[in-house]
């Protein structure tokens, strides 16, 4: 795999709270070529396994959803909550809310967090003067009943909330 969980590097890479650089991956893939490291992280890419945050030519800084910290950034929904009329609540329900759903939903927003407020269940992101916050939660046994019978992933909503007077640009971007 491109970054073996049970080597010592896995967790060098997630003490980094999934942020890591070409230099880093030197040393992560120590074995290899310049020309595979970046074919490698060429392919993470493509996959959307990662992505870049800033325009470095040198040396760019990258995150990779499945390394990112699994506990939210402390007050992140501060600006969020329930029965304010200025946010906009809405919710998703998959049947099957596997995790790579919001990994890839992070790699593509990711530039409108501008690399910040990202962990591994969510992302806040912002356009001009909105903001929305875009977490995958577990569902409540009121909201789907029995819980013993559905499995981890069936257990999960995406909960979307947005705020700020461009709700529905921010929403269709």
């Amino acid at each position: 795999t491109l970054f073996d969980r049970e080597g010592v590097y896995f967790e060098m890479l997630k003490a980094y709270k999934g942020k890591f650089t070409k230099s880093t991956l030197k040393v992560v893939w120590r074995d290899d070529s310049e020309e595979e490291r970046e074919l490698f992280l060429s392919l993470m890419e493509s996959c959307e396994l990662c992505f870049r945050v800033n325009k470095d030519k040198e040396n760019p800084e990258y995150i990779a959803p499945q390394l990112l910290p699994q506990e939210s950034p402390e007050g992140i929904d501060d600006s969020f909550k329930y029965g304010d009329s200025e946010v906009l609540h809405l919710a998703y329900y998959h049947p099957f809310l596997h995790q790579a759903i919001i990994h890839r939903f992070i790699v593509r927003a990711g530039n409108l967090s501008k690399g910040e407020n990202i962990w591994f269940n969510g992302v806040k992101i912002r356009h001009q003067d909105t903001h929305a916050l875009i977490e995958v939660v577990k569902k409540n046994a009121d909201f789907v009943g029995e819980q013993d019978q559905y499995s981890e992933d069936e257990k999960k909503i995406v909960q979307i909330r947005v705020t700020g007077a461009k709700s529905q640009e921010l929403l269709s971007l």
